[in-house]
């Protein structure tokens, strides 16, 4: 079981897919805010397509991107 807390579903701007789907946000945590940019420079040469730019937000420095499938993949440095 993943426990979410609701502020952190603000920031999906996306519709979920309906329940019993199999749609997961996936969010992956970095050692420095320098991995994420380079990752969000990186993400639409390969077919991705950046959702979020990066950004401080709580403590927190993030983005979010949309893999070739659709699914949502959070990166998150703090």
């Amino acid at each position: 079981m993943i426990m979410v807390e609701r502020r952190e579903l603000e920031n999906v701007t996306n519709t979920f897919a309906q329940p019993r789907k199999g749609e997961v946000l996936i969010s992956i945590s970095v050692d420095a805010d320098e991995k994420i940019d380079e990752l969000v420079t990186l993400i639409p040469k390969l077919g991705g397509k950046v959702v979020k730019k990066a950004e401080h937000v709580n403590g927190f420095y993030s983005a979010m991107f949309e893999d070739l499938d659709g699914h949502l993949i959070n990166i998150i440095s703090c």
